[in-house]
């Protein structure tokens, strides 16, 4: 049997992420509704042990928030029932900047009609909730007749934060085909504005990649898109690692790892690791490629209990086994929510297919292991 090594990137805390935040966790309230910034909305529940403390529920502000960061500005505008709008105001700080965002529809509203009332828009700038305009002219339900971003963007990525439109005007939706999934629609539109889509990446991930770097781990990890996850060669680039310290877990130093090696860790070496290795491709598959129009809030409860208690090291899982007790999905934001939550991830959408498996040669592992678990010393990859 062929023991091949695979490994996962340490999941990073929302919460964590959340508290390197320039701005205040909640920037606003006004009109009965909480306005979250980026990064914001995580710290309002991740405190909750997953393991034993119950979540609290969300309020329709925090499910908009979620639905824009996660799906974009289609699944917010289309994917929730008529529930939220995507909007975007001025960025806090940054003059003559747009931040982009999905709100509550009535919240939308209010902060639209507060414009025409002098005391009330002072009232809203004060707060940092200024001028705001409705976007929903970007979000078509036809991905291919959506209109490209307008107007300068902020973007943590560039020196000045500023990307100005004649940049943002080239933005669209990308498209793939999606060579290590079975999809039902090829090819696969996934919105600009989604966490990992080109302007999602503008929004979020210099954020990210500074968190990444700050743990030893490298910062091209927060690219890893929809793109990256469907070409092999992408898969295989070669980065660079060092020895981290990720709160009591130590990862040794590695000679030389790919992108696909720092996605997981452990070694697939039983039919229990690749159920396992299978599932998290998946995971990273359908929150990196969420399809067009379609909304996503987070992941269910349940299903992260159901990878947690069938990847148990215990259980002689052998992939992820550091990952028991903190986020295995590693997607940054990727939220775990309560069950019934709407929206959110029941059962993991989009599956790696058999081009996957052969490429890792999962397709081996089908010798079930007998006696206790065994302990397996990590073996990396020569081919």
């Amino acid at each position: 049997m062929k023991v091949i090594a695979v490994v996962v990137l340490l999941a990073l805390c929302c919460a964590a992420l959340a508290e390197s935040e320039a701005v205040p966790v909640v920037a606003a309230s006004a009109f009965g509704h909480r306005l979250y910034w980026p990064w914001s909305f995580a710290t309002d529940f991740y405190p909750y042990s997953f393991i034993s403390g119950p979540l609290p529920y969300l309020t329709e502000d925090q499910l908009c928030y979620g639905v824009g960061v996660l799906s974009g500005c289609s699944g917010c505008e289309h994917g929730t029932q008529n529930l939220c709008r995507w909007v975007s105001l001025g960025y806090p700080g940054q003059v003559g900047q747009r931040f982009f965002t999905c709100l509550e529809k009535d919240f939308a509203a209010a902060l639209i009609l507060a414009k025409a009332d002098e005391a009330e828009r002072q009232a809203l700038d004060a707060k940092g909730i200024q001028n705001v305009e409705y976007e929903s002219q970007i979000c078509n339900i036809v991905a291919t007749r959506s209109a490209s971003i307008q107007g300068t963007f902020h973007s943590p990525y560039d020196k000045d934060g500023k990307v100005v439109w004649e940049h943002t005007s080239i933005i669209f939706h990308s498209y793939h085909e999606m060579k290590l999934a079975n999809v039902a629609k090829r090819p696969w539109a996934v919105d600009a504005t989604s966490a990992w889509g080109q302007a999602g990446a503008m929004r979020l991930w210099g954020i990210a990649k500074a968190t990444l770097s700050s743990v030893n781990r490298h910062p091209s990890l927060a690219d890893v898109d929809c793109a990256t996850l469907n070409d092999i060669e992408s898969l295989s680039r070669i980065v660079p690692a060092t020895a981290a310290v990720i709160g009591t877990v130590t990862l040794a130093a590695v000679p030389k790892e790919t992108v696909i090696n720092q996605l997981f860790f452990g070694v697939v070496a039983n039919p229990r690791s690749r159920w396992c290795a299978n599932l998290i491709m998946g995971s990273y598959l359908s929150t990196r490629c969420p399809e067009y129009g379609v909304a996503f809030s987070g992941l269910e409860l349940s299903t992260y209990l159901h990878f947690i208690n069938n990847c148990a090291a215990s259980r002689g899982n052998t992939v992820s086994s550091l990952l028991i007790g903190q986020n295995p999905w590693s997607a940054i934001p990727f939220y775990i929510v309560p069950d019934g939550t709407p929206y959110a991830i029941r059962d993991i959408p989009t599956l790696p297919n058999e081009i996957w498996e052969d490429w890792l040669e999962l397709d081996e592992i089908d010798i079930i292991q007998e006696g206790p678990p065994h302990v397996f010393a990590t073996v990396w990859p020569t081919k």
